[in-house]
């Protein structure tokens, strides 16, 4: 009989354990399928009282119950002693305003300009998604000419790139047309630069005609 208390004791250590374990995970805000669940046991099913916020004191996300308030354009919400506007990260976007009720991060993730012959145009604004264009350097063309002839924009139009056959002795401009190897034309309506990632975040303009110059000052940091 003795036993009995034993093996309850080490159940309960073992269950303490656990739940311990569980806490010292970084917590995440509930996925839109769970949150119902959580405003009902947090807030007394009141979701306009409901809010799980990044905590810049304790480094991770809490779910707490106090009126909300506004994310501006560009921003998202965190609590740093109070409610505290801050911007998007860098990959994600936020065009409208929204409460702190709705979303614990801007709403929109970014394209990632990342589907064939795609890179990067501009991925500098959180209030606007990620801009690409087809690398004419690796004779890539827009397979449906955007709206603007230098870029799109692919959550609102089609990026679609293609490989463009240009006849002999010939290149791809900047413009996405055909001209002759070696020409000198420098007055294009699309500027001729193409935008690199390095390290996964910095971004490196190569200009076409110096691309082994500009190639050596980045490996050697001149």
């Amino acid at each position: 009989m003795m036993l009995l208390p034993l093996k309850l004791n080490i159940i309960m250590i073992c269950f303490y354990g656990v739940i311990h374990g569980l806490s010292s995970f970084d917590r995440q805000c509930p996925h839109l399928s769970q949150r119902r669940f959580r405003i009902w046991s947090e807030c007394h099913d009141n979701s306009t009282l409901y809010n799980c916020l990044y905590s810049t004191k304790n480094r991770t996300y809490i779910e707490f119950c106090k009126n909300n308030v506004k994310a501006r354009q560009g921003l998202k919400i965190v609590i740093s002693g109070t409610f505290r506007n801050v911007r998007c990260s860098e990959e994600r976007y936020q065009p409208i305003t929204f409460l702190s009720n709705q979303s614990s991060d801007c709403l929109y993730l970014k394209s990632p300009c990342s589907d064939t012959g795609q890179i990067t145009f501009k991925n500098l604004s959180t209030l606007t998604d990620s801009s690409c264009r087809c690398d004419y350097t690796r004779n890539y063309a827009f397979v449906s000419p955007p709206r603007n002839p230098c870029f799109c924009v692919p959550s609102v139009e089609d990026c679609s790139c293609y490989i463009k056959q240009c006849p002999y002795n010939t290149t791809l401009s900047p413009d996405y047309q055909c001209e002759s190897s070696g020409s000198k034309q420098t007055n294009y309506t699309c500027k001729p630069d193409i935008f690199m990632h390095n390290n996964g975040s910095e971004m490196t303009t190569i200009h076409k005609g110096n691309d082994i110059l500009n190639v050596l000052l980045i490996l050697f940091n001149i």
